[in-house]
């Protein structure tokens, strides 16, 4: 039997796992890739002598990656059929996918962005004091919303 290297072994796992199980997949892999990538940017970016891990702000990262993948998972296939079904991809291949990124860039691309900001802020900064909770609630809303055009005009 001829054997598989391991990195085709783990590709394996995955395609199963997505294939089964592909919310609970794209979540875990997300929150995986949030939470590391946060982690080393930390790193790489630390000019304190001695390296101090920001553990909230990985979470936050980790938390947005399932709350953000699960969005993107059901958008897609609200997309998807959405359009799919006044414009088969058979007949209208270009049209069906310029409709499919117009509609995704004009209105999931600011509210997944916006999420971004409001889901890592607020668990970046959550309180159990009710005073406080809504102190920091309404300084992100403010932020949020101060910055989701020009994110937006350079996301575009």
């Amino acid at each position: 039997a001829k054997r598989r290297s391991l990195l085709s072994q783990i590709w394996n796992s995955y395609n199963s796992a997505i294939k089964n199980r592909p919310l609970t997949t794209k979540v875990t892999v997300a929150a995986f890739i949030f939470s590391t990538s946060d982690s080393v940017t930390q790193y790489l970016t630390s000019t304190e002598p001695e390296f101090k891990w920001d553990g909230a702000r990985a979470l936050s990262g980790a938390i947005f990656g399932v709350t953000g993948t699960s969005f993107l998972h059901f958008w897609w296939m609200v997309l998807e059929r959405m359009v799919e079904s006044q414009f088969p991809i058979a007949k209208y291949r270009l049209l069906n996918t310029l409709l499919k990124v117009g509609i995704d860039q004009s209105i999931a691309a600011p509210f997944y962005i916006y999420s971004y900001f409001m889901v890592t802020n607020l668990v970046q900064n959550i309180s159990f004091d009710n005073e406080q909770w809504e102190k920091v609630i309404q300084t992100t809303r403010k932020k949020a919303n101060d910055i989701i055009l020009p994110t937006m005009l350079v996301h575009w």
